[in-house]
């Protein structure tokens, strides 16, 4: 068996059959080399784990354990609940900030991300309704991609507020790039001379900064300052499938299943809803134990790259997808493998076949492909 094969471990259907042949296979320690390479490639900054949605479907609170010390960044207040239900103690940025008062009943080592002039009303109102003594806060910083963050208009009160309540630390002031994920990206550049000249305006260049996501880690080492926040590289994607990527980041997600069924189809012969598929040669069709209730993108065309082990010789074989996804089941054409047998281990991304490969055939991104896999399909964390 070569070295690749045995990454990919065999799932043989149980004999009692009360086991679907579906798995999210999670190696943490892929997530810990990754960021590792991260921590070296801003070795400047220190690193915000994020671990929002899920850890990107990965699951929150083993992927932040893994994360060991590191400050962690997760999307919204229940995110930061759950942590700290299990017993995480570590520093946690909430960067949508808060929504209400009961949110800020978890304050202790988090640093509210403030974004909206609603928001400082609130924090006013928690404040003086004894809800805290004292509250880490971030500014988020409207450069240009004018989704969230306080614009330029609006800073002055801003400024006044902090000067106003001296119970409000101001931890951070951070922005948010719209297209880091294209190197020598003339709006990128924009939106960090833009940044610093808010700092500057605004007596902020001694408060510690944070700019660069995944993309920027990569293309604009300029942007690392104190505090980088990298997402979807610690997982084992590129911020675009079509953009280099210079860091050896390694998949942390193996999403497997195996053959369920095996059908001889004569040339001619269509497979599946619609019978989209229509068999240009006798062919020998697998079905596999996944669908789009699992989180395997419905419209994956035919020829979306599937890796399918073979159990007899060990071989680890590129076939296509054929026909169109269903809710529990996909279609697969095996007439090149020898041999092949029901209970055949199928890798639909992983090591064998990479995510950002499976989301450009299927017109999307691996951020979709990740979150996307659905509760129903177990995680098995391995290190």
């Amino acid at each position: 068996m070569s070295e690749l094969a045995a990454t990919f471990p065999l799932f043989p259907i149980t004999a009692s059959g009360k086991s679907r042949p579906l798995r999210a296979l999670i190696n943490l320690d892929a997530f810990l080399h990754n960021l590792k390479l991260i921590q070296q490639q801003a070795a400047t900054a220190e690193v915000l784990v994020v671990v929002k949605a899920d850890a990107y479907g990965h699951g929150l609170v083993p992927l932040a354990k893994a994360a060991g010390d590191h400050a962690l960044a997760v999307a919204i207040p229940e995110e930061l609940a759950e942590l700290r239900a299990a017993g995480l103690k570590n520093r946690v940025w909430v960067l949508e900030g808060p929504f209400d008062l009961e949110c800020l009943s978890l304050s202790e080592n988090v640093v509210w991300v403030l974004h909206s002039l609603w928001q400082l009303d609130l924090l006013v109102k928690a404040f003086k309704a004894q809800r805290f003594q004292t509250l880490s806060v971030c500014l988020k910083l409207d450069t240009g991609m004018h989704r969230l963050g306080f614009s330029e208009s609006e800073l002055e009160r801003v400024f006044d507020f902090l000067a106003e309540y001296d119970c409000f630390q101001l931890e951070s002031v951070m922005t948010h790039f719209a297209q880091s994920d294209e190197p020598d990206n003339a709006h990128v550049i924009a939106q960090m001379s833009k940044f610093d000249s808010l700092l500057k305006q605004y007596e902020w260049t001694s408060v510690k900064q944070s700019m660069a996501n995944s993309g920027a880690i990569l293309y604009y080492p300029g942007s690392h300052r104190n505090w980088v926040r990298p997402g979807i590289m610690l997982y084992g994607a590129r911020p675009s499938p079509t953009t280099p990527c210079a860091l050896t980041i390694k998949p942390v997600m193996q999403f497997q299943s195996a053959i369920i069924a095996l059908h001889n189809v004569k040339k001619g012969d269509s497979v599946g809803y619609g019978a989209a598929w229509t068999a240009d040669k006798d062919s020998l069709i697998a079905t596999v134990a996944v669908g789009y209730a699992d989180g395997y993108p419905r419209h994956a065309p035919s020829g979306t790259p599937v890796g399918v082990l073979s159990s007899v010789t060990g071989e680890i074989h590129r076939v296509s997808l054929v026909g169109r996804v269903s809710m529990d089941m996909i279609t697969i054409d095996v007439s090149a493998i020898a041999k092949v047998k029901v209970g055949d281990v199928v890798e639909l991304w992983g090591a064998t076949i990479p995510a950002d490969e499976v989301a450009l055939k299927a017109e999307t991104i691996a951020y979709e492909l990740f979150t996307g896999v659905s509760k129903r399909v177990p995680r098995v964390y391995q290190s």
